[in-house]
């Protein structure tokens, strides 16, 4: 046990966090992101044994105490819900539940944020409404990813670097045009055949990577990227060599 550790202690810890959702079982998962040397890990309220009405008040204060003692944090919790569900009848009263239920579960887990695309139509205004002000009452911020989301007390925009188009959008001026209410960034990079991918070091995804690093050092952010493994063909191998393009960018590697 203290051979174990010391190793944890030891280990080269890296200021990223990454999706644990594609890792599979999820305490295989968060193994391997503390083994790996990740600070943090985004959850998901999805995944299979980590569905927020899964976990009891003992299920989850022994999460917790496990993400301790491998010296992870929680970046978030993902909340993929069709925002259109919020509108349907059919749908809207198992989409506010589960939202409600991942409140709760990141206001247990240190008021993390709650990554989610929001719905902005007029059909769901109501449930929108209600999910901001549970959001505001349990002091958790929700992180929008949906396409024109903008901040709004408890609402923070996403950056996903796999929706940047280059020739359209430079890195920086996604940061800038977020400013202080950018809440999250997710890195990945979009793959020929629509799809995603992971950063390799020495390829053209360096640049984003070098970009990124400047402007939120320049604009003074202090928000740790989620490696976002969600398509990835090899969701472990591509979190190893994001982790290493993004140490690379930074002159680590």
């Amino acid at each position: 046990m203290l051979a174990a550790m010391q190793g944890a202690s030891e280990r080269v810890r890296v200021n990223l966090s990454a999706t644990l959702a594609p890792l599979g079982d999820p305490e295989s998962g968060l193994d391997f992101l503390g083994r790996e040397g990740f600070e943090a890990v985004q959850l998901s309220a999805s995944q299979p044994g980590m569905r927020p009405r899964e976990l009891d008040g003992g299920a989850r204060r022994a999460l917790r105490e496990r993400m301790r003692r491998l010296e992870l944090a929680v970046s978030g919790i993902d909340l993929w819900i069709p925002a259109e569900h919020f509108g349907a009848a059919s749908e809207v009263s198992r989409a506010i539940d589960a939202f409600l239920e991942t409140l709760r579960l990141a206001e247990f887990l240190d008021r993390c944020a709650v990554s989610c695309t929001l719905p902005r139509d007029d059909a769901a205004r109501d449930s929108r409404a209600a999910l901001l002000r549970e959001a505001e009452r349990r002091g958790v911020l929700l992180v929008d990813f949906a396409e024109g989301a903008t901040t709004e007390n408890s609402i923070r925009v996403g950056l996903d670097l796999a929706s940047i188009r280059p020739r359209e959008l430079s890195v920086a001026e996604s940061i800038a045009s977020a400013g202080d209410g950018l809440g999250a960034i997710r890195l990945s990079l979009g793959a020929a055949n629509g799809g995603r991918r992971p950063f390799r070091a020495g390829d053209e995804g360096m640049n984003l990577l070098r970009d990124l690093r400047s402007a939120l050092r320049l604009g003074g952010a202090t928000l740790r990227p989620v490696a976002d493994a969600r398509g990835w063909p090899d969701a472990r191998a591509g979190l190893r060599s994001t982790r290493d393009a993004w140490n690379n960018a930074a002159g680590l590697g």
